[in-house]
């Protein structure tokens, strides 16, 4: 008897089971694919060789991260839409300084939809990096790092705009089986009741 009481309560997690997934449903959109520009360059900063430890190492990241919000600083845009990448070298002409150290900066600057319909906005872009581009970038970077250094931009690239396409996914899931499926399990639960009391009886 006991057996036939627990073959029932499994019989009814099933069923629940079996509703909820067949009640759970996803759907995947394509939206309408952007077109965005893409503005890369490059430029070189010279800092002092006590002070390149702060672009290397475990800095690296940090002045990476204040790089690009000198830049976006300097363009009044969204730090999250540029990505620098530095190397430091030894590398020098030979009018430097022994002393010095040289930063290699590469960036890319994806602008956002609005921006990249303006062809005036991107020209400006283009033309405006060289302004206060040094002081922002002292700023972030001794904010960043805590190392009080003193940097000199030494070449600024023409900046070069490109277009991509990207294409995102929205995803939906809709789970509508959680109510039905708990009100019937609970519901197998009441009916096992007086059945078992019957067979109490009974004996």
């Amino acid at each position: 008897d006991s057996s036939s009481t627990d073959s029932s309560d499994d019989s009814s997690t099933d069923d629940n089971s079996t509703e909820t997934a067949e009640n759970t449903t996803t759907t995947v959109a394509s939206n309408e694919p952007k077109t965005l520009v893409v503005l890369s360059g490059s430029m070189t900063l010279t800092v002092d060789e006590a002070d390149a430890d702060a672009f290397t190492s475990t800095n690296k990241t940090a002045a990476e991260a204040a790089i690009a919000e000198g830049i976006a600083t300097t363009l009044k845009l969204d730090p999250s839409a540029i990505e620098v990448t530095i190397t430091v070298t030894d590398t020098k002409p030979s009018t430097r300084r022994l002393a010095d150290k040289y930063v290699v900066v590469d960036y890319t600057i994806t602008l956002n939809e609005e921006d990249s319909a303006d062809s005036s906005k991107v020209d400006a872009l283009v033309e405006d990096l060289e302004g206060d581009v040094k002081a922002e970038l002292e700023t972030a970077l001794i904010e960043a790092t805590g190392v009080d250094m003193k940097i000199e931009l030494l070449t600024v690239t023409q900046m070069t705009a490109t277009q991509t396409t990207i294409t995102t996914t929205t995803v939906t899931s809709t789970d509508g089986g959680l109510v039905n499926g708990s009100w019937r399990s609970s519901l197998s639960s009441l009916l096992l009741v007086p059945f078992a009391l019957a067979l109490i009886f009974a004996c």
